[in-house]
């Protein structure tokens, strides 16, 4: 680059430890990047493209929250990177960026705190409608009251997937419970093994990391699938279950 001798340290570090709390998945993305860092510190190779930039910000960022030491540790480091891309893309720019990052930030917190109180939930809806099919001895669900109350996790693996295919076979409940029981195992299915993993790949073309649109989507799908998860004990009532069924 005809200007890298004019760019100085993005990062003069005098701690070795500073770095320690890099996964090593990160150091490599750093390290990708074209970042150099040593006991002294941490220093572009060449001049970052915008992308570049706010990767290395974010996680810098991220090892600030992680500090659980001394106050205010990574705060002058984060003021140098914010010079650094001032200099360099300008003031404006950099600024309405870090605006949106921060509120990222604190969505993506929501998302999180939102994903751990919705699994916990999820796993007692699950045992809910274990136990309905445990003590309703619906045929084609092998699985009995003892089965529930084991602590043998081989006794209480009958997953809710399988549970709702045997529900489905019976031809005992009203179409509207066999489609809404669908669509939350369904969608259950995909925040367990996939929700989290996809919007990690996803990121913002420019900034290289997710955007308020993506943590905004990632809410409201937690919402709707927490409030099918409140609703789904809700339909084991034999209005909901095969009243209709039964007066046909």
């Amino acid at each position: 680059m005809p200007y890298s001798h004019l760019l100085p340290r993005l990062f003069a570090v005098t701690d070795p430890d500073i770095w320690s709390q890099l996964s090593e998945g990160e150091r490599n993305v750093l390290e990708n990047i074209g970042i150099e860092m040593d006991f002294l510190g941490m220093k572009f190779k060449s001049e970052p493209s915008w992308r570049e930039f706010t990767l290395a910000f974010a996680y810098i960022s991220a090892l600030d929250r992680r500090n659980t030491g001394e106050p205010d540790k990574y705060a002058w480091v984060i003021g140098d990177c914010i010079n650094e891309g001032y200099r360099l893309f300008g003031n404006a720019k950099v600024d309405a960026w870090l605006k949106e990052f921060n509120q990222v930030t604190h969505l993506r917190n929501i998302a999180l705190n939102l994903t751990g109180a919705l699994l916990i939930h999820l796993q007692s809806v699950e045992n809910y409608v274990r136990g309905c099919c445990a003590y309703l001895e619906i045929k084609g669900i092998d699985i009995s009251p003892g089965d529930v109350l084991s602590e043998d996790p081989q006794r209480r693996k009958y997953t809710l997937g399988r549970m709702a295919k045997g529900l489905q076979k019976t031809g005992v409940f009203n179409r509207e419970f066999r489609r809404r029981l669908t669509d939350f195992v369904e969608m259950r299915n995909h925040f367990i093994h996939e929700f989290w993993v996809q919007r990690i790949t996803s990121t913002g073309e420019e900034s290289g990391i997710p955007t308020l649109a993506d943590y905004e989507d990632a809410i409201d799908f937690i919402r709707t699938l927490a409030r099918e998860a409140v609703m789904t004990p809700k339909s084991w009532t034999l209005r909901s279950c095969g009243v209709e069924h039964r007066r046909n």
